[in-house]
């Protein structure tokens, strides 16, 4: 990855992304379409399956394997976006789009990936007490 002339500049703290952590409307758009088990469900393959990429992101950050972190944020991005994690997939964005510059700040993909390992289990969390709130109404709560 870096032989697209990568450049080396000092690890700079990035702000967070502006947006909410989580998008209700993509939450409840999710549990209409999937019926509150379908979403439920959904969810908790969701988080079990980021908490596993995100420690194949912290890996190849030790390992210096950007190419492995490249797909995973790309991955990550996706999904995240999918269930309303609208900050995490915002930050996975910039990220790729930094992946994407002909003249690579290693740096600064560097930063913003650990950033995004960082903020994860924020929004997981976040996601995981929605889906709990969900059914607490519910008389199977």
């Amino acid at each position: 990855l870096r032989s697209r002339g990568a450049r080396l500049s000092r690890p700079e703290r990035l702000d967070p992304p502006s947006s909410p952590v989580l998008d209700i409307r993509t939450l409840e758009q999710l549990y209409a379409d999937a019926g509150d088990e379908g979403a439920s469900c959904g969810i908790d393959l969701f988080i079990n399956e980021t908490e596993t990429r995100l420690v194949k992101i912290d890996n190849a950050l030790s390992s210096d394997d950007l190419a492995t972190v490249r797909d995973e944020v790309h991955v990550l991005k996706s999904t995240s976006g999918t269930f309303g994690l609208r900050q995490l997939s915002d930050l996975c964005e910039t990220t790729q789009n930094f992946f994407e510059e002909d003249d690579i700040d290693e740096g600064r993909i560097l930063a913003l990936s650990r950033q995004v390992v960082q903020l994860a289990p924020t929004a997981l969390t976040a996601l995981n007490l929605y889906r709990r709130s969900r059914g607490w109404g519910s008389p199977n709560a």
